[in-house]
C-alpha cells in the first residue's frame, strides 16, 4: 500500500521526492496524459526492422513543472534483442529535485564512474515511498553516466544523459521499513 501506489515506484521522474498529485488518488484520476504520437506496427519478421514509439505531455500531476515523455523500441535483424529508448523532457521555471528511478534485477557488471558503498544501512527518505528503499551506494557525476549488469544469461545497460552539471546516481534496495521484508 505504501509503496505500490507512489510514482518512485514505477520507473518515472519524482519531483522534490513527492508522488504525483501528492499522492491524492481521485485528484490523480482526474489528471492523465495528452498523447502527442504513437507509432506501431505488429512484429513482423520478415522486415529489417520495426520501430514502436510513443510520446505523451503531463501538464497537472506536478505543479510548475510540465513533463514529456517517449518512449522508442527498435527491433533490428542485426541486434539480438530489441532497443529501447526512453526521453524526458520537464520544463519548469523554478528549481527542482528531479529522480529517475529505474529498477533492475542482477548484478552490477560495470559503471564508468566510482562510487561510495554507504557502511550503514538507511532510509532514502521519509515519504512517497522513499522511505521502503535502503540507501545502498551514490556517485556524484559530472558527466554521462553508464550501468551495465548482468540479469539472468543477458547483460543490461542503462545510459544517462544528464544536461545538469551536478548530479548525482544512488543505488537503492527495496525493502526499507517493512516488517514483511518485501
Amino acid at each position: 500500500n505504501s509503496y505500490a501506489k507512489q510514482t518512485i515506484a514505477h520507473n518515472n521522474i519524482t519531483i522534490d521526492q513527492y508522488s504525483q498529485s501528492h499522492a491524492h488518488f481521485k485528484q490523480a484520476d482526474q489528471n492523465y496524459g495528452l498523447k502527442h504520437f504513437f507509432v506501431g506496427n505488429d512484429l513482423k519478421t520478415d522486415v529489417d526492422y520495426q520501430i514502436q514509439a510513443m510520446s505523451a505531455f503531463s501538464y497537472d500531476h506536478y505543479p510548475d513543472s510540465k513533463m514529456q515523455r517517449s518512449v522508442f523500441l527498435f527491433k533490428n535483424k542485426m541486434l539480438n534483442f530489441p532497443l529501447m529508448i526512453d526521453v524526458f523532457r520537464i520544463v519548469s521555471d523554478c528549481s527542482h529535485q528531479y529522480d529517475y528511478s529505474h529498477h533492475y534485477n542482477g548484478q552490477i557488471i560495470r559503471t564508468n564512474f566510482a562510487y561510495n558503498y554507504n557502511n550503514k544501512l538507511y532510509p532514502l527518505g521519509n515519504q512517497s515511498g522513499y522511505q521502503h528503499l535502503w540507501s545502498l551506494a551514490q556517485a556524484k557525476i559530472k558527466h554521462d553516466a553508464m550501468i551495465s549488469w548482468l540479469q539472468g544469461s543477458r547483460f543490461y545497460s542503462w545510459i544517462g544523459d544528464c544536461d545538469i552539471e551536478d548530479h548525482e546516481i544512488i543505488f537503492t534496495h527495496l525493502g526499507a521499513n517493512d516488517p514483511s521484508f518485501n
